[in-house]
C-alpha cells in the first residue's frame, strides 16, 4: 500500500515513485527517471533525445543520483515506449493500465507537458483522487481558472507540485542576494519553441528570482512568423517583456536591468536544473506541505494566459 496521504510528514524509507508519460516532443520520462535510477547507456542513446545521454554522461552514477527515491513503475499509452524508457532508465515495471501504479507507488511524475490535451486532465484526476502526491509536467494549466480549480481539488496543500525545472537552476544562485534585485527597473526573457509550452521556461525563473509581483494589469501580445512577444505590466508597476521563437534556436536567457546596471543568465545546466527541481518534489512529498516555489504557480500561469488572448 502507498504510505501516508497527507496525515504528517512522511518516514524516511526511500520513495516509491510511478512515471507517467508520454507526449510527443518531451523526454523527461526518460531523464526524470534516470536522475533517480541512473541509466543504462546503450539504450539511452536510442531515446530520441541526443541531449539526454549528452549530458547524462557528465554526470557520475550512484553518486549523482538522486537518494532515497526511485522509480518503480511506468506507465505510457505506447507499451513499446514505456518499455524502452523502463530499460534506459532501469525501471523494474512496466504497467498495463495507469491505475496500476495506485497502490504500488507514493507518489507520480506526470511527464507529460501535452497541457491542452483530456487524457493529461484525467490522468491528473485519477491521481489526485487516488490520494497520491503528483509531479505535473509545466505549465500546470494555461489559465489561472483553470490552476486554481486543479489546486482546489487536492486532498492536501501540497498533493501537487508543478513548474519549470529552471525555476530551480543552479544558475539562479549567480544572482541571489544581488542588490540589483531590490530594484529591478524593466526584465526580459527569451525561450525557444511555443508559448503553450515553453514560455513558463522565461516566467519562472524571472518570478524565482524577483518574487511575485501582484496581479498582471497590462499586457500586449505580439506575433510573428517566428516570434511571440509578450510585455506585462504587474501592479508593483514592473514591466517585462517574454518571447519565444518558435522556429529560431536559441538558449533559454533571463536579462535584468535596474541602477547596477544589466545582468544576464544563460540556463546551460539541464541536468542540474531537472535534479534541482525533482529534489524539491522529494521534500515536498515527505514533509506534506507546499514547498516555496509553489508559490509562483498562479502567478506564472496568469503570465502564460495573458500571451495566449487573442487581444491583450
Amino acid at each position: 500500500m502507498a504510505r501516508g496521504r497527507g496525515e504528517g510528514v512522511m518516514d524516511m524509507e526511500e520513495l516509491r515513485l510511478g512515471m507517467v508519460g508520454f507526449s510527443a516532443g518531451n523526454g523527461h520520462p526518460y531523464s526524470w527517471s534516470a536522475i533517480f535510477n541512473g541509466y543504462e547507456p546503450d539504450a539511452m542513446r536510442d531515446c530520441g533525445f541526443p541531449a539526454i545521454p549528452a549530458y547524462l554522461a557528465e554526470h557520475r552514477f550512484p553518486e549523482d543520483a538522486i537518494e532515497g527515491a526511485r522509480v518503480c513503475c511506468i506507465w505510457c499509452p505506447d507499451e513499446a515506449r514505456a518499455r524502452h524508457v523502463a530499460e534506459a532508465s532501469r525501471i523494474k515495471q512496466v504497467c498495463a493500465r495507469p491505475e496500476d501504479l495506485i497502490g504500488q507507488v507514493d507518489a507520480v511524475l506526470l511527464a507529460r507537458d501535452d497541457v491542452e490535451s483530456p487524457e493529461r486532465r484525467a490522468l491528473i484526476d485519477l491521481f489526485l483522487d487516488a490520494g497520491l502526491p503528483l509531479f505535473v509536467d509545466k505549465p500546470l494549466a494555461l489559465s489561472r481558472h483553470e490552476a486554481q480549480a486543479l489546486l482546489d481539488r487536492q486532498q492536501w496543500p501540497g498533493q501537487i507540485f508543478s513548474g519549470s525545472a529552471l525555476g530551480h537552476a543552479p544558475e539562479l544562485d549567480e544572482l541571489r542576494g544581488d542588490p540589483l534585485l531590490d530594484e529591478v527597473h524593466y526584465l526580459e526573457g527569451v525561450a525557444p519553441k511555443s508559448w503553450m509550452h515553453y514560455a513558463v521556461h522565461a516566467i519562472d525563473p524571472a518570478l524565482s528570482l524577483i518574487g511575485p509581483q501582484g496581479d498582471v494589469e497590462h499586457a500586449v501580445v505580439s506575433r510573428a512568423a517566428h516570434s511571440h512577444v509578450v510585455t506585462v505590466r504587474w501592479a508593483s508597476g514592473l514591466q517585462a517583456t517574454f518571447t519565444t521563437l518558435t522556429d529560431t534556436p536559441t538558449r533559454i536567457l533571463l536579462r535584468l536591468h535596474g541602477p547596477g546596471g544589466p545582468r544576464e543568465l544563460r540556463f546551460l545546466d539541464t541536468f542540474g536544473a531537472f535534479r534541482a527541481s525533482l529534489l524539491a518534489y522529494v521534500e515536498q512529498v515527505r514533509q506534506r506541505c507546499p514547498h516555496p516555489s509553489q508559490a509562483l504557480l498562479l502567478p506564472v500561469v496568469e503570465v502564460i494566459e495573458h500571451g495566449l488572448a487573442e487581444t491583450a
